[in-house]
């Protein structure tokens, strides 16, 4: 009798666990408890960028000096935290990666906007304009595709 017990016991064990979506689990952790106040800091990042770029362009020493000084080594100790943040999923760990790869795309970019100014030269500014625009597309991606594996598990995100 006793090993009906057990054997029953078991075999409703197998059924919560196969009741149980990791990727689910594993994404409600990610998008509410690793990736919030990385996105702030991102934001933070990016606004100081923006604040020396473009239609903010005071003169190139500016900019230059906030990238090199302040955009830069923020952007790689973010890229690090970034990439610290623990995924148990291959599904999530495929697109986490491809996150860290347009971050990675990103810092070359800014990297190719320093150079660009230090020597004056306007096609290695485009080329740079090209990375974040490519940089650009694929966090783009990235968020889509969360949305994506969001919705393959049932979890509703909110923005």
């Amino acid at each position: 009798m006793r090993g009906k017990w057990l054997l029953a016991g078991f075999m409703a064990l197998l059924a919560l666990v196969g009741c149980s979506d990791s990727v689910q689990d594993d994404l409600l952790h990610y998008v509410n408890d690793e990736m919030p106040a990385l996105a702030e800091e991102e934001t933070e990042i990016i606004n100081l960028y923006d604040s020396v770029i473009g239609p903010n362009h005071q003169d190139d020493s500016i900019t230059h000096q906030t990238l090199i000084t302040e955009v830069i080594p923020q952007y790689v100790g973010y890229i690090d935290r970034v990439q610290k943040v623990k995924v148990e999923t291959s599904e999530l760990r495929e697109l986490h990666e491809n996150y860290i790869d347009a971050l990675h795309l990103q810092h070359s970019a800014f990297l190719g906007v320093v150079s660009a100014i230090e020597h004056q030269d306007y096609g290695e500014m485009d080329a740079a304009n090209a990375k974040l625009q490519e940089a650009g597309k694929m966090m783009r991606d990235y968020q889509e595709d969360v949305n994506v594996l969001a919705e393959e598990h049932g979890v509703e995100l909110t923005k």
